[in-house]
């Protein structure tokens, strides 16, 4: 799989990778109301730096929503950490090399993870 580019609405610029959450139009197989990872970063610290309490109810929310998701998220960290789960340099399905996450498909195995960059994890969401 290779790696998906878009164009920013906020700074404008072209050919930035793809993150987590960026939503594709299916009919035009292309990426729309994209914000690149800087520009989402920055937006995000000033919605921290506006209201903390605001970001920090919005993640107790999620976790008490998706509390299995939390767990497994929690199990890996902690396999990362003890040495039991090893994170491989390059993504299992197009072989880059950014940033590497784990993809559970099934919550009730926590350490059975594929490994995974950005690009193609936001895709396997998707799935």
């Amino acid at each position: 799989m290779s790696k998906s580019y878009a164009f920013c609405r906020k700074c404008g610029e072209w050919n930035k990778p793809l993150i987590k959450g960026a939503l594709w139009d299916t009919a035009k197989g292309k990426v729309r109301n994209y914000i690149c990872r800087p520009c989402n970063t920055a937006v995000a610290s000033k919605c921290y730096k506006k209201d903390p309490t605001a970001t920090r109810r919005a993640i107790k929310k999620s976790t008490r929503k998706y509390p299995q998701k939390q767990r497994a998220r929690v199990a890996v960290n902690h396999a990362i950490k003890k040495g039991v789960l090893l994170k491989p340099p390059a993504c299992a399905w197009c072989s880059g090399r950014g940033r590497i996450e784990g993809h559970h498909i099934d919550y009730h195995k926590p350490l059975e993870v594929i490994w995974l960059c950005t690009a193609c994890h936001t895709v396997a969401d998707r799935v």
